[in-house]
């Protein structure tokens, strides 16, 4: 009679292209865990998510020729047109600034998740945008991904960290695509020794922006 196959473990979540590691340490065998060796070993891993989506290409390109029509209208009538007048392109140059600042930090930015020294630091740049966050692994007992519900029906994903005091905090939003979520995920639960179950079955928590 044929054996039975053998068990098979968590699913792997792909590395997507957008994501590099840069540094990570080798696997520890045995019963250490992240906790017990974080001291010791120093940087456990670091990775890097480009941010960029050619849809933003052609937002950049639509919002600044759109400013720019802004523009000439804004030069034409401070020849002399009402002050009314004039205001109603200074606010479509305001509302177009912002959008090519927004189709640059898409086009551009990164975010960096860094493992070390017992920190879980998360940033983003070049350009300024939202704050990162610097959590302590120890007080980390959890990490998901969860599924961001946000304006006009578009799924996001982000990865929520359940600490220590029950608190859940959002440690990383605004992934695209499940697949970079699952890859962070697992990951991240890899290093802080809290691997327990595959992540490519559907995401249960959903969350709402």
């Amino acid at each position: 009679m044929p054996g039975s196959p053998p068990a098979q473990g968590p699913l792997r979540a792909p590395r997507p292209v957008e994501i590099q590691i840069h540094h990570e340490q080798p696997t520890f065998q045995g019963h250490d865990t992240y906790r017990s060796v974080q001291t010791q070993i120093g940087t456990s891993i670091a990775l890097t998510r480009r941010w960029f989506e050619p849809r933003f290409s052609i937002l950049l390109l639509f919002t600044t020729m759109w400013a720019a029509a802004m523009m000439r209208v804004l030069m034409h009538l401070l020849a002399g047109a009402p002050t009314l007048l004039v205001l109603l392109p200074i606010l479509h140059l305001g509302a177009g600034s912002g959008m090519i600042y927004y189709a640059l930090a898409n086009l551009l930015n990164r975010s960096r998740i860094t493992l070390a020294s017992g920190l879980l630091t998360i940033s983003h740049g070049p350009l300024p945008w939202a704050p990162g966050c610097v959590v302590a692994a120890r007080r980390i007992r959890d990490l998901r991904l969860v599924q961001v519900e946000g304006r006009h029906g578009r799924s996001a994903y982000a990865l929520e960290a359940t600490l220590d005091d029950g608190k859940a905090v959002r440690v990383l939003k605004g992934l695209p695509s499940r697949e970079q979520g699952a890859f962070l995920e697992q990951t991240l639960q890899d290093a802080l020794g809290l691997s327990e179950q595959a992540l490519l079955p559907p995401v249960g928590a959903r969350c709402f922006a």
